[in-house]
């Protein structure tokens, strides 16, 4: 049975029968924890669409206004 670690507490994770994509909780901390890898077997953190860095992005172009280029 493949084995790895929980990034957020360390203990060993280890799945049957493992499918990228898929989503399990720790069995110690209980964290969502979602397959990346089968070989080797690896977990993470699974992705969310609220944590889209983009949603954060300033959309106001008039704001290029506020830098001032070196050579002026």
């Amino acid at each position: 049975m493949p084995k790895t670690y929980c990034p957020e507490c360390d203990s060993v994770v280890s799945l049957e029968n493992p499918r990228e994509g898929m989503l399990f909780p720790c069995p110690d901390c209980g964290i969502e924890l979602e397959v990346i890898s089968v070989d080797p077997f690896d977990v993470y953190f699974p992705y969310e669409e609220e944590d889209d860095w983009d949603d954060d992005w300033d959309d106001d172009e008039d704001d290029d206004d506020d830098w001032e280029d070196e050579d002026e």
